[in-house]
């Protein structure tokens, strides 16, 4: 799921990054060609968002936020709210939660706040200028990678 996620927000993650340069590397026609099978298949992935652990719900979570439009991502927000309920407090799992339930909502004025506030406390930023839909999938990029490398250090 978490490769999922990556693919699926690729295009903005580097954007955000490489601000206000093109990334080296970038495919603009393989990137969207990779995106929209991701989307294609959007509602069948967060439709398995009851029977999986919350390891893949987090990354579900991810990919959600990567889709924010689409009504299937709009279903999800109620799970979303439910799974951040779950982590009260200042937690990674909590406040990975709360952006991608935030970037789901689309509000622009709240997905800004969220992301100052989380870049100005842990996580490496990307420049200011650069589009915000980039900076919040860079954020919540690093977030998921960060909980990835705790959920490895916790198996036994």
């Amino acid at each position: 799921m978490s490769l999922l996620f990556s693919i699926a927000t690729v295009t903005d993650r580097h954007e955000a990054e490489c601000w206000p340069q093109t990334h080296p590397h970038a495919n603009p026609a393989g990137e969207e060609r990779s995106r929209a099978s991701v989307e294609a298949v959007l509602p069948q992935l967060l439709a398995r968002w009851e029977t999986e652990y919350v390891t893949v719900r987090l990354a579900l979570a991810g990919i959600a936020a990567a889709f924010p439009s689409t009504g299937a991502s709009q279903d999800l927000l109620p799970s979303l709210r439910t799974l951040a309920g779950q982590y009260p407090g200042w937690t990674l799992p909590g406040d990975y939660v709360r952006l991608a339930g935030t970037i789901t909502v689309g509000k622009r004025v709240n997905i800004l706040t969220a992301v100052e506030a989380l870049t100005s406390q842990h996580w490496s930023p990307t420049a200011r200028s650069a589009p915000l839909t980039g900076r919040a999938l860079h954020l919540l990029d690093q977030m998921l990678s960060q909980l990835r490398a705790t959920a490895k250090t916790q198996d036994p």
